[in-house]
């Protein structure tokens, strides 16, 4: 022990950065999605209506998927399990009917997700080391409103973000969604579009992003401050089929990235796909994710969208492709 550990009965050390025994298993990405979202904290603010959850929920499919990119960024790896704590009315099971249909095999992945309605410090204690022997490999808090009392408490603060970063110190990434201040005559205290309440719950965090939305068209733009890179701007569209997200790059213009569809032909178009699955039978394809891959690039949108309208409307079963209903 050293004369540090000894003096503050930690059980602190000093590591020297040039000694690969002291790294045995701190050597990771300082991200899981490319200047969006860091393997230690990320917070994310949004308002309300804004579409937190649905990218929380994007993100998460595509490193549970193997994606190589998510809206355009490098994604570091794939991941085995994801974790949500939900503390909205409603959450995990929203939260459900959201990532089921996204991840191309649930029988090999694990997300767990728990409705979090605690306030005290022993509640949260619990839970927080309950995913600590759980050691999925992201943990999304949606959302900090549900936390405590008063968000601008920064004692509150600390008490739910220190067993998080203790969580990122074991190798779980954190997002922890939280809402925008109404902008008001002068903007919210920290800036307009800043995360709501005490400076504390963002401070630690490796990157900050806001989500804003036009919901008229599905557009949205992301701003993410990285302690570890430069600022990064993603201009987006959402689309949700059923109640899950896709998410597609945007043009940078306010444009979709993706072909417009107008209601009265989207459905005919999937309508046509669908039934040229069945007709064409490909080889070899037996899962959505094969379907995505096969005919993506046929109609000119992403995998993840692809396998998700396909997905509500064929079926494998056991030996063809068949119209679901």
């Amino acid at each position: 022990m050293t004369v540090l550990a000894a003096r503050t009965g930690a059980g602190l050390r000093w590591l020297d950065p040039f000694d690969p025994a002291d790294w045995p298993e701190r050597e990771r990405p300082t991200h899981l999605v490319s200047g969006l979202l860091s393997t230690t904290l990320t917070v994310l603010a949004g308002a309300p209506t804004a579409g937190k959850t649905h990218l929380a929920v994007g993100m998460a499919a595509a490193l549970l998927n193997g994606e190589r990119t998510f809206l355009g960024r490098e994604l570091s790896g794939e991941l085995d399990s994801v974790a949500f704590i939900c503390t909205d009315a409603d959450g995990a099971a929203s939260v459900r009917r959201r990532i089921a249909p996204l991840v191309a095999t649930p029988g090999s992945k694990r997300v767990r997700l728990v409705d979090y309605t605690g306030a005290g410090e022993t509640e949260w204690t619990a839970l927080t080391d309950a995913v600590a022997d759980l050691a999925p490999g992201l943990l999304v808090v949606d959302n900090v409103l549900g936390l405590v009392d008063d968000v601008n408490d920064n004692g509150e603060a600390k008490r739910v973000t220190a067993p998080l970063l203790r969580l990122t110190q074991q190798g779980t990434a954190v997002l922890l969604l939280t809402h925008t201040g109404k902008p008001g005559p002068t903007g919210p205290a920290q800036g307009v579009n800043a995360a709501i309440g005490a400076r504390t719950w963002s401070v630690p965090a490796r990157v900050k992003a806001t989500l804003t939305a036009r919901e008229k068209d599905g557009r949205r733009q992301i701003k993410a401050h990285n302690n570890d890179g430069e600022p990064v701007t993603v201009d987006a569209r959402l689309d949700v089929v059923g109640e899950a997200p896709v998410w597609t790059p945007g043009t940078g213009d306010g444009g979709p990235g993706q072909q417009e569809e107008t209601k009265a032909t989207a459905g005919d178009m999937w309508d046509a796909l669908a039934e040229r699955v069945v007709q064409e039978q490909p080889p070899g394809v037996m899962t959505a994710r094969g379907l995505a891959r096969h005919y993506a690039a046929s109609v000119g949108m992403s995998e993840d969208y692809v396998r998700t309208r396909l997905g509500s409307l064929v079926c494998w079963n056991e030996t063809r492709w068949e119209h679901k209903g």
